[in-house]
């Protein structure tokens, strides 16, 4: 039986967001995929007791065990360069809920749906503030490349 897949996506803001939203039930392993993730990616698993498990990457993806995934679960994909200063992209978590017979019923935890609400509120917020100077910036130089070319003739 081929391992259930959990997918992600790693967006241009540096999070990442689950594709596969349908609760699964997991035996054996739980596979993860990442999409479009650079070489040398490295995945961090934490449960809300605190424990981690990192998973270096292979094709973008990498497996997790199911007897280890229990509660919460939050999901990191990080560039470890031996540097305290690594490349992170947060990603959603998701939540584990152990069933009889050994399997896992994985779900994506929404938990944090009105904080992530307002995070894109503010990140809108400033979008737009970065839009209007950028119009600004465009219509001066639009003035003023209209001042340089005054006088001359064009063919």
């Amino acid at each position: 039986m081929d391992p259930t897949v959990m997918k992600y996506r790693l967006l241009r803001n540096n999070i990442g967001i689950i594709a596969t939203r349908e609760p699964e039930l997991v035996a054996g392993t739980l596979r993860v995929s990442f999409a479009d993730v650079p070489d040398g990616m490295t995945a961090i698993f934490e449960r809300e007791d605190g424990q981690n498990v990192y998973r270096a990457l292979s094709d973008g993806a990498c497996g997790v065990e199911s007897v280890w995934l229990r509660g919460s679960i939050k999901v990191t994909v990080a560039l470890l360069i031996g540097s305290m200063e690594a490349e992170r992209w947060p990603c959603e978590g998701f939540y584990a809920k152990p069933q009889d017979g050994g399997s896992v019923l994985i779900y994506p935890d929404d938990m944090d749906v009105r904080e992530q609400i307002v995070r894109l509120q503010e990140w809108q917020s400033t979008l737009k503030k970065e839009m209007e100077k950028l119009e600004e910036k465009q219509a001066e130089l639009e003035t003023r490349f209209e001042k340089m070319l005054e006088g001359y003739d064009i063919v």
